[in-house]
């Protein structure tokens, strides 16, 4: 009688055991995945970098009806900053640049690669906790995608 209550004792431990270190592994790799992912998110130099793009933006030339988004990149930035754009963007590895004309979610429906797709999941989330959930999210923003060591790379701010 005592050897089976020993026994089923042991599988009891054990089981919660199992189950706690089942929990931290799951936890665990769900915190380290979110961290490669954000690797790639508004690092500083990005910021920096897409800072010196915004101020060389011409604001009145946003202004288009009936557009939800603006797609820049060396061949038409010309018509949306000054001639020598071409060689900025070059110089600072951008790939592609969206400014944003309506609420992000209606942005983010575009026809997008998906890490930008990803990314603009992760401005949704982040402004739309900072600015309460009922509130649209209508600040017309910069999204720079930059293209550097085989990845691309974002960063976005305000405008």
């Amino acid at each position: 009688m005592k050897k089976g209550f020993v026994f089923i004792e042991t599988i009891t431990v054990l089981m919660v055991l199992v189950t706690v270190l089942l929990s931290v592994f799951l936890s665990y790799q769900n915190i380290t995945s979110n961290i490669d992912k954000r690797e790639y998110y508004d690092n500083i130099s990005d910021i920096y970098k897409t800072n010196i793009i915004r101020k060389r933006i011409n604001l009145e030339s946003l202004d288009k009806p009936g557009v939800s988004y603006i797609s820049m990149d060396t061949s038409n930035c010309a018509e949306y900053m000054d001639s020598n754009c071409a060689s900025l963007l070059e110089d600072l590895d951008v790939d592609k640049i969206y400014i944003n004309l309506e609420k992000i979610g209606n942005v983010s429906g575009g026809n997008f690669p998906n890490t930008l797709k990803d990314y603009l999941k992760t401005i949704e989330t982040s402004r739309g906790n900072a600015m309460g959930r009922d509130e649209e999210l209508f600040k017309r923003m910069i999204i720079v995608n930059y293209k550097y060591r085989d990845h691309n790379y974002y960063a976005s701010l305000d405008i």
